[in-house]
């Protein structure tokens, strides 16, 4: 990542997983990925909100412009 979208997770225990569904496999051209769930409230975006863009077709995975680190 190149530090221009900085994220703090608040969450005590969010939910990790590794995804291994086609979607997430062909999305990040991988094997799989490593997918972060916390609630929207437990989320802050502390530095680059105005850049991420929505790269999910279900309008929940949002990348760096610059870099498309999720």
């Amino acid at each position: 990542s190149c530090g221009n979208v900085q994220i703090r997770v608040t969450a005590d225990n969010p939910l990790s997983l590794i995804c291994h569904c086609t979607h997430c496999r062909r999305a990040h051209a991988a094997p799989s990925y490593h997918v972060l769930y916390t609630n929207p409230t437990e989320t802050v975006i502390v530095k680059g909100r105005e850049l991420l863009q929505v790269r999910d077709f279900l309008e929940c995975v949002f990348v760096c412009p610059r870099c498309f680190s999720p």
